[in-house]
């Protein structure tokens, strides 16, 4: 309880408040399409993050399991080393542990790579969002709408919610 009370507190509520007060900056001192990109690329970066933790968990859960069972053969090999001995079980043993550590090596390398591809995702959905955003400003500014120092301004803003 103290973790979700502290994550909420100290994280999800001054990005809620950070966000609000994005929106109102960007309403007031730009436009209605600098607010929709933004608001576009926060749902699509937390449904993606969501989706990729879900898959995630999964692939950790396969892999917290294969640890427990490598665990588990290892510590049954050791105390029953003389069953083991005495019927000459040694290959077998140690063929069903390889097994083991096989499946959590792969779990375990599939977890990093998922770690890779929520960054990368998250990353790409960022990066996309943020190009929109200031080719938008770079054409006011063009135009002469806008300032360089607006340009500017509203890459500090996206900065800053990254």
């Amino acid at each position: 309880i103290e973790t979700i009370v502290r994550m909420v507190i100290l994280q999800l509520l001054p990005t809620i408040i950070e966000v609000g007060l994005l929106t109102g900056v960007l309403l007031y001192q730009f436009d209605w399409r600098y607010v929709a990109v933004t608001m576009a690329m926060i749902a699509l970066y937390v449904a993606y993050t969501y989706v990729a933790t879900e898959w995630r968990i999964n692939i950790r859960r396969r892999m917290n399991d294969s640890d427990t069972d490598a665990n588990t053969k290892a510590i049954d090999s050791l105390l029953n080393y003389e069953t083991v001995k005495y019927f000459s079980n040694e290959k077998m043993e140690a063929e069903r542990f390889d097994r083991s550590m096989a499946r959590y090596e792969k779990a375990a390398t599939m977890t990093w790579t998922s770690i890779g591809w929520l960054n990368f995702g998250q990353g790409v959905i960022f990066g996309l969002g943020m190009t929109v955003i200031l080719v938008l400003s770079a054409r006011e500014v063009l135009a002469g709408t806008h300032t360089v120092g607006d340009f500017v301004f509203v890459n500090a803003l996206l900065m800053q919610l990254a």
